[in-house]
This record gives structure tokens, C-alpha cells and sequence, in this order.
């Protein structure tokens, strides 16, 4: 086997960075099961990834400039005071890197792999990607927690591995795929929706009827979204009690929201998934009235 640089140079490798929503939802498998079915690709090299904000700025620097390097501990404490209403698509993405481990798979094939992995990740936003794509078909509904990164060329791959000194001057081991979990029925973690409707049962829960959640096996984010859309449109109209909270996620709007859940018990994986889904809340309403 060739040593992956020059696999990468030929077209013939590439690789994929599951983020830290994948790791919250656990579908490393599904996802490892989807790329290799859909391409035949081989996994060759695997890396867990523990970002700072220095290790995050480097990785996604496109403009190629010098990063200056902060006190990861400092710029944390500084992050977490952003007012909720300066609160920018950003921050969120550079907050769900902070918040756990990102997986890098090292794939090779027989040819273009880089654009065909591309091509299998889909559009950044959920509301936008085919079908047939990982962020169509995974429960996906915000352009935040989406599931994976892949670069978007040679170029881009090559900067991007170098910044997090990864040298591709050795061969590549033929890997077994992550296994895959059953197909979830009611609750993803990385799903903004999905989280709000776990979130308005516990609210239910003891008082009145809860909401039945069915997620499509499927996957598909259009789908998921118009079945729990309508699902949390019912609940609002019945319950008094979690009517502000679905009607501020559901028209997008990040400080309201923010502000409820200050009443609310969720976590903080939870706070920070519903702002995820109602920032780009507005890509699914701008589907619903066309």
C-alpha cells in the first residue's frame, strides 16, 4: 500500500471528521455503514480530536492567516459571556467543537474520493441537503450539529491536517467499521426539534396526555421535521404550560427561547441544542411557505 500522501494526491483518499453531536447521538456506526455502503470506501486511519479554541481557529482557517493563540481556559470564560443576543450561527459552531471529542476517519478508494465524500455529506443546512445525503437522512434539523465535516478540496485537506500535525508519510491499516445502533425511534441528541419535544413531555409528564414521538426509521430530516413541527404545533395549541417555549423555537427566535429555558429543566447539552435548532429555524420556515 502507498503511504496515504501520496493515496491522497492520486484522488484516492480522503477523510471525514465526526463532530461532537455524532458522539452525543452515537452514530459513529451509522455513519461509518452509510459512507462505506454508498462508496465502498475503506477506512484506513482513524484520530479523536480534542479541540481548543487555537487547535479550532487553525483547522478552519481558510484564509490561510497566522492564528494568534489564546488562553484556551481565558477565551472560554470570555465565550460563555456572549449575550444571547449577539449570539451568532459562529458561536454556536465554535462552541459545539468545545464541547467534546471530534472523530477523523481516514478513508481510501479507488478514485475522487474528496468530492465524492463531499458529495455524500450534503448542504450544510438540514432544510437544504438531498435526501440521499448524511446530513438528509440522519434526523439532521440545524446547520450547526450536523454530523460530520469534510473538506472541500486537496488543498483545503492538506491545511487542515497539517493543523493538528497530522503527517500523512505512512501507510494506511484496513479498519473495522464502528458498529451501528438501532435506528432511534423518538430521541437524537444532535436534532434541535427532537430535543424540544423530549423537553415539552418532561414538562407533561404527571399533569396531562404527552406528545407521541415517532421518528421516520428513515431518517429523513425533511420528513422528521414536518411530522415533529406538527407534533409540537398540536401541543402548543393544548398546553398553556409549553406553549411559549414551542412558539419561540418554532419562529426562530434564540433570545425568547433563551429566555424560557431559564425556567426549564434541560441540560446543557439541551440549552445549547434548542438555540442550535432555533437559529437556523429559519431555513425550515422559509420551506413551509413556499
Amino acid at each position: 500500500m502507498a503511504v496515504l500522501q501520496e493515496l491522497f494526491e492520486k484522488g484516492q483518499a480522503g477523510f471525514t471528521v465526526y463532530s461532537p453531536d455524532c458522539t452525543q447521538s452515537r452514530l459513529w456506526g451509522n455513519l461509518d455503514h452509510a459512507i462505506h455502503d454508498a462508496t465502498g470506501f475503506q477506512a484506513v486511519y482513524r484520530q479523536w480530536i480534542n479541540h481548543d479554541v487555537n487547535t479550532i481557529s487553525r483547522f478552519y482557517n481558510s484564509d490561510n492567516e497566522p492564528v494568534i493563540e489564546q488562553d484556551p481556559e481565558e477565551y472560554e470564560r470570555k465565550f460563555e459571556q456572549i449575550p444571547v443576543a449577539d449570539l451568532k450561527y459562529g458561536h454556536l459552531v465554535m462552541k459545539l467543537f468545545l464541547s467534546g471529542p471530534c472523530l477523523l476517519t481516514i478513508w481510501q478508494g479507488e478514485n475522487a474520493v474528496i468530492p465524492t465524500l463531499l458529495n455524500l455529506k450534503g448542504r450544510t443546512q438540514p432544510a437544504q441537503a438531498s435526501p440521499e445525503s448524511i446530513r438528509g437522512r440522519f434526523w439532521c434539523d440545524n446547520g450547526v450539529c450536523n454530523l460530520l465535516h469534510v473538506s472541500d478540496d486537496l488543498a483545503e485537506a492538506e491545511r487542515e491536517l497539517k493543523s493538528i500535525h497530522l503527517s500523512l508519510d505512512f501507510e494506511g491499516t484496513p479498519l473495522p467499521l464502528f458498529e451501528p445502533i438501532p435506528a432511534p425511534t423518538s430521541y437524537v441528541a444532535h436534532s434541535g426539534i427532537a430535543v424540544v419535544c423530549d423537553v415539552v413531555n418532561r414538562l407533561l409528564a404527571g399533569e396531562r396526555e404527552t406528545i407521541v414521538i415517532q421518528l421516520p426509521p428513515s431518517g429523513n430530516a425533511k420528513e422528521t421535521n414536518q411530522i415533529l413541527t406538527q407534533i409540537l404545533r398540536e401541543a402548543a395549541q393544548r398546553s398553556p404550560k409549553v406553549a411559549p417555549m414551542i412558539d419561540a423555537f418554532l419562529r426562530g427566535d434564540v433570545v425568547a427561547i433563551t429566555e424560557v429555558m431559564k425556567k426549564m429543566p434541560v441540560t446543557k447539552w439541551e440549552h445549547f441544542i434548542i438555540q442550535c435548532g432555533t437559529i437556523t429555524r429559519d431555513q425550515w420556515n422559509v420551506l413551509s411557505v413556499k
